[in-house]
């Protein structure tokens, strides 16, 4: 390697790279059999681009004197047995990958770093420790498993509970303003008696496959089971938003990785991108299915408003079932 060789150029070296002005840019010693701990000395080298000691032996705490690499973009130190519980990373990085080491803490950074930027490290779950570590700049977080996932599949602000709630009143108030055009086109125009009749039989057999159906009807008890039944569907609806957070510093999370990482490889190995078309097919199927019924309660919207023949306690309970079947449909498609 001519490491250990008198009057060899230091840019022959295995595993170093140096620039024009012979300075070393670039230290790759990846599976070389290392072991021992990182000198502080490696903050001697204000030209290093990139650092990478991935899959050896190295161990104790990262030094503090890599902050003093200035032009450092890539710090490659996974696959070690580095210990300690901050690390501080104050320059602007390309990559950087701390997985499988038992680093503990946190990982904080001193600037902004570009959304192009690759961060790995261990905080994912299950891990050797009970507090998981925690980076918050990280685009994946990998666990003990050498499981990764991307962090961008984290929770955005619009789904969750309070996403859901702004879609249902958003769902309401269209199907009100649906409602008053369709009574105000109607009010100001003479429909034909018989086409009157056709449309009125469609909305007597609208919804009559559902549980919905009892909100048509002036029964208590079918209004209490209806509303009963509701409750649980948006229950349940939840249910599945808290589920499909990925709280990767959750060890209780039902969440499945899709990535897998392994020392020999540049990048982790998301397997499941291949699923892509059997969920497009099952989503498709799917839609196909429900907007059937968001086509009928959409249709009682539309067209119950000034039938003259009901009664406006019936079209208010003809309306009010046809907003339901619309709002869970539209709830169904944001979860």
């Amino acid at each position: 390697t001519k490491w250990t060789e008198e009057y060899i150029d230091h840019c022959l070296w295995h595993g170093v790279t140096c620039n024009k002005e012979g300075s070393v840019s670039s230290l790759n010693l990846t599976n070389n059999g290392l072991s021992g701990f990182l000198s502080s000395d490696i903050g001697s080298f204000p030209s290093l681009e990139k650092l990478n000691l991935t899959d050896n032996g190295m161990k104790g705490s990262i030094p503090s004197d890599i902050n003093k690499l200035a032009s450092l973009k890539e710090l490659l130190l996974s696959y070690n047995d580095f210990i300690g519980s901050v690390i501080h990373i104050p320059m602007e990085l390309d990559s950087l990958e701390l997985q499988s080491n038992r680093l503990t803490g946190s990982v904080t950074f001193g600037v902004s770093n570009k959304d192009s930027s690759y961060f790995v490290s261990d905080c994912g779950s299950p891990s050797f420790f009970k507090n998981v570590l925690i980076c918050d700049e990280c685009t994946q977080c990998c666990n003990l498993l050498n499981e990764c996932e991307d962090t961008d599949q984290a929770e955005s602000k619009w789904a969750s509970t309070y996403g859901l709630l702004i879609v249902s009143f958003a769902t309401i108030g269209i199907c009100f303003i649906t409602a008053c055009v369709s009574w105000a086109v109607k009010h100001n125009s003479v429909v034909n008696p018989r086409t009157l009749q056709k449309i009125e039989d469609k909305i007597n057999l609208t919804g009559q496959d559902s549980v919905y159906v009892f909100f048509q009807d002036e029964s208590y008890s079918g209004w209490i089971f209806a509303l009963f039944v509701c409750c649980i569907q948006i229950v349940i609806l939840n249910m599945f938003i808290k589920a499909a957070r990925l709280k990767l510093e959750d060890e209780n999370s039902a969440w499945q990785y899709k990535g897998k990482c392994l020392p020999d490889g540049e990048d982790c190995d998301f397997e499941q991108e291949d699923m892509k078309g059997g969920w497009f097919i099952f989503i498709i199927l799917m839609s196909i299915e429900v907007l059937f019924d968001l086509m009928k309660g959409f249709y009682l919207i539309v067209h119950v408003p000034g039938m003259v023949h009901f009664s406006f306690l019936k079209q208010i309970r003809y309306l009010f079932s046809g907003t339901i079947i619309c709002l869970v449909i539209v709830a169904f498609f944001y979860v």
